[in-house]
């Protein structure tokens, strides 16, 4: 696995200004969406209109922000809990996934750069521990024609970073059109798919 291609470094989001950073952020949410657990759809939706206002508008106000996301991680840290000796691996599957949206929730209420950076490469982090802890527990077997001998945990990787990295593309040209938007999710998520190529089987169902 080639360990420069897997995690993004602050010169690959110099295109993108902070309205842009923040529209990465939510992307990388929305792509492990379908590891949210039932139970944190109301923190969820509230966490994302959040966070997208921010992008589209002014940072978010401090202590609104902290409040969600700190809502939005504790649903995340309860259902893995409830599925501890059960089923661990969706259980902190469903943690990351709450972790990368309660991080880009506290960075719609940064305004100088250089922590907004900081918190974006996070929640790109987050979101794509969970390919790598689902290839780990053996659920992110390699597609089908690879070679056999591959690496599930490194093919796994590089699918999620290869997306990631097809969202700086597309923001760096569209970032101003999602803004000026008059339903900013709808053009957010028109920008392209989450997978470029179609969903690894291993990716639930959207709900």
């Amino acid at each position: 696995m080639n360990l420069r291609a897997i995690a993004l470094k602050p010169g690959e989001l110099r295109p993108l200004d902070r309205s842009g950073l923040l529209l990465l952020g939510l992307r990388c949410a929305a792509r492990v969406a379908p590891w949210r657990p039932p139970s944190a759809e109301a923190p969820w939706a509230a966490a994302w209109a959040l966070a997208m206002a921010a992008a589209v508008g002014p940072p978010a106000d401090p202590a609104a922000a902290r409040a969600l996301a700190r809502a939005l991680a504790d649903a995340g840290a309860r259902a893995c809990n409830a599925l501890t000796g059960a089923d661990e691996p969706l259980g902190r599957a469903h943690n990351y996934a709450c972790s990368t949206l309660s991080t880009v929730v506290e960075a719609a209420a940064l305004a100088d750069r250089p922590p907004l950076l900081k918190e974006v490469i996070l929640a790109a982090k987050l979101s794509a521990s969970i390919p790598a802890l689902l290839a780990h527990a053996g659920r992110a077997p390699l597609p089908t024609g690879a070679d056999p001998s591959g690496d599930p945990v490194a093919a796994a990787m590089e699918r999620v970073w290869s997306a990631i990295r097809a969202d700086l593309g597309a923001l760096a040209a569209g970032a101003a059109g999602v803004r000026a938007a008059a339903d900013p999710g709808a053009a957010l998520d028109a920008l392209g798919p989450a997978w470029p190529g179609g969903a690894p089987a291993w990716v639930p169902a959207a709900r």
